[in-house]
């Protein structure tokens, strides 16, 4: 323990723990090399920073407040029947929000050569609805 502390804003740390946190240096440092305005940048690295830039922008994501997710959360607060809620869902799922449940595909747990359609519990962290604030 004292060779290897667990870092404060951690509740576990181990080799994994040092994996992941390294690989998101790595990413980071990708990301932010693709977000400098360089002409020699192609059009690939161009959008991927700027996408990045553009949820980096703090300044603005506050000055903006909750203003991008209004209309959702207007067509949520409008649902007054069990009937009133498929319209709010299909649109949440039509930006990529698992709301709910989400749908997709994964290996076949059983045989990994097929892939299986895969329905899950919605609502995870990357659930999270980018395409309503870009």
């Amino acid at each position: 323990m004292a060779n290897n502390p667990i870092p404060p804003d951690q509740s576990s740390w181990g080799r994994g723990s040092e994996l992941a946190e390294r690989n998101r240096a790595i990413l980071r440092n990708i990301l932010e090399k693709a977000a400098v305005n360089d002409p020699k940048r192609t059009a690939v690295d161009q959008k991927i920073g700027d996408f990045y830039g553009s949820c980096m922008d703090e300044q603005t994501i506050e000055k903006l407040g909750i203003q991008p997710l209004k209309p959702e959360l207007d067509r949520i607060d409008a649902i007054t029947s069990k009937a009133g809620i498929l319209n709010p869902l299909v649109q949440l799922h039509l930006l990529g929000v698992g709301a709910l449940f989400r749908f997709g595909s994964s290996p076949d747990l059983k045989d990994s050569r097929h892939t299986i359609a895969d329905l899950d519990q919605g609502g995870e962290a990357w659930d999270f609805p980018t395409a309503i604030i870009t």
